[in-house]
């Protein structure tokens, strides 16, 4: 495993966890449809290559509600500045599908990437996803794990098979000690 992926199991209180993973799983949560999943280009050539997601939060400003039933996650972490917090959801496959590496969010200005930002991924159910890194590195998607790297490695996700859904909040943020990276 890559020294710099940290990986805390039993992230937050179980009452915090159960929380979130209700709010996120209910019915009437109001996710929307994404063509691919780490690029819009990638259902070219893969018909399972979509998702669900639902955008709590990106730098531009924009905030939907749903972000007081994730505020134990938020006071957890509690950055500087978050860059993006995002659910996703991808639905079961016959077999486990892999997609394409990327980074997750990039200084728009200079088209490189955040120097010292992080992204960090909040498991919120156990199926056998997983997340993969450029390296080979393997995360298994355990409930209430929570891994965090630099935001400059390039990473990637899967669907699952053995569950209906793969559950997680992906977030994107500088951390509070690394202000001057801004």
């Amino acid at each position: 495993m890559d020294k710099n992926i940290e990986i805390i199991d039993n992230f937050l209180p179980e009452e915090d966890f159960n929380s979130i993973l209700t709010n996120i799983s209910s019915p009437t949560w109001p996710w929307r449809f994404s063509e691919g999943v780490s690029d819009p280009t990638e259902n070219e050539s893969n018909p399972n290559a979509y998702q669900l997601v639902y955008l709590f939060y990106d730098r531009w400003g924009q905030y939907q509600s749903g972000m007081e039933f994730i505020s134990p996650l938020i006071n957890k972490i509690s950055p500087l500045s978050f860059l993006r917090i995002k659910a996703n959801l991808l639905v079961a496959t016959k077999k486990i599908e892999v997609f394409n590496y990327h980074v997750d969010v990039n200084n728009p200005h200079t088209g490189n990437k955040l120097k010292n930002s992080r992204t960090s991924i909040y498991y919120l159910n156990s199926n056998n996803g997983k997340t993969i890194f450029e390296d080979g590195s393997e995360v298994k998607s355990i409930s209430n794990r929570f891994i965090s790297f630099p935001s400059h490695m390039m990473h990637t996700g899967t669907t699952c098979t053995d569950q209906k859904r793969r559950l997680v909040i992906n977030l994107n943020y500088v951390p509070y000690e690394d202000y001057e990276s801004i």
